[in-house]
């Protein structure tokens, strides 16, 4: 009798635990959709960037009908702005700008002899469900962009220069911000050097979010990273987000305050 007893509470007490685990469930992206953008902070002060660093963005898209290309990230200083857009007319296809100056149009690699780049620029589908990495690499006044592992340009020359990121978005000359993103953004994360190419590699075929168990020989140089990763259950979705790493460095979402906790979701690469 006492061993049916001890049995009936193990079992009892095994299903409680299953359902808090099937219970909990996280947010695990921000969902943009053309009204709001995400800028760095540093001890409440906007974080400013110089000579080598970049930045890893997993993100997806999404097909909208609007009158401007909207922009995935820009990186500007003084005298240079370097901005990644999906093109207006093509939802597939992105377009880099340096200044006012277009430099890359990813359909024009059809015509490469790279069958790398080919495969890549027949196979990107910017929809919601499908996550790309997107990394940008500064190494003094030289910058380099890859989509996934996949090197799109390389030796743009920039000016040097304290350098703003943005998210989502980018700064017109009057300091307001345009271009707005749609589509999903699951983790950033911010390095104090100039990645390469092996490193985007192994980034790309290891997708999974940084943690304890993330096992990267380069974790010393990640001085900011941004996952997202929020219970369900939170009453309060923060609009301010913390370096996971304690760095001190923040990551604010921009836009209309109530639109907010309607663009987290559950969603993730």
């Amino acid at each position: 009798m006492i061993n049916r007893i001890i049995i009936i509470l193990i079992t009892l007490l095994f299903n409680g635990c299953i359902d808090l685990i099937t219970e909990q469930e996280f947010y695990e992206s921000v969902h943009v959709q053309g009204g709001s953008w995400l800028q760095f902070f540093e001890n409440e002060e906007p974080l400013k960037f110089n000579s080598n660093f970049s930045v890893q963005i997993w993100f997806s898209g999404k097909e909208q009908i609007i009158q401007e290309a909207p922009c995935i990230l820009s990186i500007q200083n003084s005298t240079t702005k370097l901005s990644v857009y999906r093109d207006i007319n093509i939802n597939n296809n992105l377009i880099i700008y340096l200044n006012d100056n277009l430099i890359l149009n990813l359909l024009d690699l059809l015509d490469s002899n790279d069958e790398e780049l080919i495969n890549l620029s027949n196979t990107i589908n910017f929809d919601e469900e499908n996550f790309y990495l997107l990394t940008a690499v500064i190494n003094d006044t030289n910058a380099s962009i890859y989509l996934n592992d996949i090197m799109l340009i390389n030796n743009i020359q920039i000016e040097p220069g304290a350098s703003e990121i943005m998210i989502g978005s980018y700064l017109d000359n009057n300091q307001y911000p345009n271009n707005l993103w749609y589509g999903y953004i699951d983790e950033i994360r911010l390095w104090d050097m100039a990645l390469t190419g092996d490193i985007i590699d192994f980034h790309n075929q290891y997708p999974d979010k940084v943690s304890s168990a993330y096992d990267d020989p380069y974790l010393n140089s990640l001085n900011g990273v941004w996952d997202f990763k929020i219970s369900t259950q939170t009453d309060n979705i923060p609009y301010i987000y913390e370096d996971i790493n304690e760095n001190n460095r923040s990551l604010i979402i921009y836009g209309i305050e109530e639109a907010i906790t309607s663009e987290l979701s559950t969603l993730r690469r």
